[in-house]
């Protein structure tokens, strides 16, 4: 995925674009390949439970629970200003598309989505 332009018929059938990619659309290819990554990692984002953790006007918290064997944490933050993640356990997670280690509570930045693990 690189985020190629397009529209409405016909609009969206460019050809594909096999060089000269702009930064953004080298963000993206990189987003999306660190997301595949966790997703073949983490067996709970394929056949996990679903647990909503805490809702707000702008933000959901929810875990991922495959019993016994993993579980992951999702924070999304879709308004412009920075919000808690509420109702994420207290604890230290590792965030899975950075490798950063945060420690509770912690501030999700306007639009963003965090993906965490408990750390070891």
């Amino acid at each position: 995925e690189f985020g190629m332009n397009g529209a409405g018929s016909p609009d969206k059938r460019h050809f594909m674009q096999w060089s000269q990619y702009t930064a953004n659309q080298t963000w993206l290819r990189a987003q999306i390949r660190a997301l595949a990554h966790l997703r073949a990692a983490h067996p709970a984002t394929r056949r996990g439970t679903r647990a909503t953790l805490g809702v707000t006007a702008d933000t959901y918290v929810y875990s991922m629970t495959l019993p016994g064997t993993d579980q992951i944490f999702v924070a999304l933050n879709r308004g412009d200003a920075a919000n808690a993640a509420t109702g994420l356990p207290s604890g230290t997670y590792t965030e899975l598309i950075s490798g950063q280690t945060m420690a509770t509570p912690i501030q999700l930045p306007p639009r963003t989505a965090y993906v965490f693990a408990a750390a070891d």
